[in-house]
């Protein structure tokens, strides 16, 4: 069987139907010339253009993708950065907290301390009040003692007694129990 042409047997019956594959010579050379000038257009004036236009988009591609890796280190740095500020944050704020803390405890301690002076003063304050009001007391228990021994030794004598000079003696008298009085209690 020649190359030029290749016959195919049909499958139903012997019967000799053949396809020829192969166009004629004249439409052969007429494909190849109009192949080869294409091929040679297309070569001098498409393919440059065709593969500036590729180079360019790789070009492109490589300056986005490291482009990308530069955002992403920079990304990454800038991360590293906001941790590092955080954990800084975060540490001042444990820090202002326990300085609170600290502040409230002695403020605590110094409204304690003001508390128990106060209430201190207070107490010194009311003995010497409950003090001079015993005094005053004592003072005046006394004059009325002396007023009553007074009035009584004048009626049982029946003679006027000065008050001045019944006074001296009863007053006299009085600060000798009192003074006996201090020395067994």
């Amino acid at each position: 069987m020649p190359l030029a042409m290749l016959t195919l047997a049909s499958a139903g019956g012997g019967g000799g139907a053949s396809l020829h594959l192969l166009p004629d010579l004249a439409t052969l050379i007429q494909s190849v010339i109009l192949f080869t000038v294409l091929v040679v257009v297309l070569g001098k004036f498409a393919w440059p253009k065709i593969l500036h236009a590729l180079e360019e988009r790789e070009h492109h591609i490589r300056d986005e993708i490291a482009g990308a890796e530069r955002g992403r280190k920079e990304s990454e740095r800038l991360l590293g950065e906001h941790r590092s500020q955080l954990e800084a944050a975060r540490a001042e704020s444990r820090k202002i907290i326990e300085e609170g803390r600290a502040d409230a405890l002695k403020l605590r301690e110094t409204m304690l301390e003001d508390a128990r002076r106060e209430t201190g003063a207070m107490a010194e304050h009311a003995r010497r009040e409950i003090g001079l009001a015993e005094a005053k007391a004592r003072e005046g228990l006394r004059q009325e003692a002396v007023n009553l021994a007074t009035d009584m030794a004048s009626k049982v004598l029946g003679v006027a007694i000065r008050p001045e000079d019944h006074r001296d003696l009863l007053n006299a008298y009085v600060r000798e129990v009192e003074s006996r009085a201090g020395r067994t209690s």
